[in-house]
């Protein structure tokens, strides 16, 4: 878990969980303390934390963690600054960076190159910013992109990208707008999707996306408490989610 907001201040701590023993460790601080940015997770085991809002506002600066040291290093910066972006892993090994405040463009970088590259996303589903929005890679290799947020309104509206083809499809929306969620691929190849904001309120709603039939079904539980955006939560190895 790094960085986030406490008040006005962008915090740089960083804290690794253990799953085995259910404790938490403080390691190395960011260089850049910020919020609203993207830690993904690297096939080799680093973490890329990427943008996000630092004291002077949104940065394009990249940092790159390492567990063996624990300790963070400068990596690639973005072509553009943004925040509440989506980060998504292709299965090619490219790192596409997509949306978020206040652009609506992508770029990506890959992982075994080094070589970045940004492009406008073609053809464009949206016709202004997104921000807010969760991306999953299914186990076929396309995107599934949910919701987002272009104030004054709040999603529902889904597309899936195939990062090899650069193109968009429609899919169906969710039953409710949301931004600020999680999304996440289970083992059976669906969806799940919790938590967020729907413009007005909190949600603790649950939703499954099955992408064979390209439909949404209630998920059968609820968060206890409504979560509202903004909390981060990953997959462990095991399925289970923190």
């Amino acid at each position: 878990v790094v960085g986030g907001v406490r008040g006005t201040s962008r915090l740089a701590g960083s804290e690794e969980y253990d799953p085995a023993t259910g404790t938490w460790t403080s390691v190395a601080p960011l260089a850049l303390g910020r919020s609203h940015h993207e830690a993904t997770l690297h096939p080799n085991g680093q973490v890329w934390v990427t943008g996000g809002v630092a004291p002077t506002g949104n940065t394009s600066a990249c940092e790159i963690y390492n567990p063996a040291t624990r300790a963070w290093s400068a990596g690639p910066a973005l072509a553009a600054a943004r925040s509440m972006h989506t980060t998504t892993i292709t299965a090619g090994g490219t790192l596409l960076v997509a949306g978020g405040a206040f652009l609506a463009t992508c770029e990506s970088y890959s992982l075994s190159t080094g070589v970045p590259r940004r492009e406008t996303w073609a053809p464009a589903p949206i016709n202004s910013y997104h921000y807010g929005s969760a991306s999953t890679r299914l186990a076929d290799g396309r995107i599934l992109v949910t919701g987002g947020d272009s104030y004054p309104k709040t999603f529902s509206e889904c597309w899936i990208l195939d990062p090899l083809a650069r193109t968009w499809q429609a899919t169906a929306p969710m039953p409710e707008p949301r931004e600020s969620h999680h999304s996440f691929l289970l083992r059976d190849g669906r969806v799940l999707i919790f938590g967020g904001y729907d413009g007005d309120t909190s949600l603790h709603t649950a939703y499954l996306y099955s992408p064979s039939s390209q439909a949404w079904t209630a998920a059968g539980w609820k968060l206890a408490v409504n979560s509202g955006p903004y909390y981060p939560a990953v997959q462990l190895k095991d399925g289970r989610i923190l």
